[in-house]
């Protein structure tokens, strides 16, 4: 995994780059997870994917409802991120 992106400026962007090398790699589940702060508590996130499959690459962005400032300090786990992958190595 790769981080790109600095989190400490106003109004980030953040990037995470995951490769998975290897024969034989079966399906791949993707999901993240948020810290709920000060700074993202009531608002709405959005958090863009983009995915590539054969060299075809695919953008979907989502708008992601953070709780209330009162749940600071929870994880809120972001499921389905990308659509069911099924993953393997050309031969």
């Amino acid at each position: 995994m790769i981080a790109l992106g600095l989190a400490t400026v106003q109004s980030p962007v953040l990037a995470r780059v995951y490769s998975v090398p290897g024969p034989d790699l079966g399906d791949a589940d993707i999901t993240g997870e948020l810290r709920i702060t000060t700074a993202s508590c009531g608002r709405t996130l959005r958090v863009d994917t983009v995915y590539s499959v054969a060299g075809i690459a695919t953008h979907a962005a989502r708008a992601i409802p953070v709780p209330l400032c009162g749940s600071a300090g929870d994880i809120l786990v972001l499921k389905n991120l990308a659509p069911a992958l099924k993953l393997a190595a050309p031969k």
